[in-house]
């Protein structure tokens, strides 16, 4: 059986599910994605794309593992569910994006791995437990 129905919902300040919804398709596949501004949002947006018959989700890398367990959780295991991760060689650009570490970020935004370290398993790396020698948010608290 290959893939025909695709979904990925994002998370942006400003995004709004019922405005922000892509859809790329041939005649053979269908990718759906759905932008949101809060992250709560994706429970009832990951079970409405289930509604419509997508066969694999992936979350952009701003939910983690949490949120990815929720939304297994909301749509009760009926498709695979994976997120969007970021290796060691993204340390550098990500502390550009968001910032010096504070939980607002550069943006003025909450970020949920504003060290930009992830581990192989895509699971975010406190700062505290930053491997990196070159991690200047080593031990800070974020958000």
């Amino acid at each position: 059986m290959a893939l025909t129905k695709f979904g990925f919902i994002v998370t942006g300040r400003g995004l709004d599910p019922a405005k922000h919804r892509m859809v790329m398709q041939s005649d053979r596949f269908e990718m759906i994605a759905v932008g949101i501004d809060n992250p709560t949002a994706v429970l009832a947006v990951a079970r409405a794309l289930v509604d419509e018959g997508i066969e694999l989700l992936e979350l952009c890398g701003g939910f983690g593992p949490v949120w990815t367990a929720r939304v297994i959780e909301a749509i009760g295991g009926k498709i695979a569910v994976g997120s969007v991760g970021y290796g060691p060689e993204a340390i550098a650009p990500m502390h550009r994006l968001f910032g010096d570490g504070s939980p607002e970020g550069r943006n003025g935004r909450r970020s949920v791995a504003a060290c930009g370290s992830l581990s192989r398993r895509a699971a975010p790396v406190s700062p505290a437990r930053c491997r990196s020698g070159a991690c200047r948010f080593r031990g800070r608290q974020n958000g």
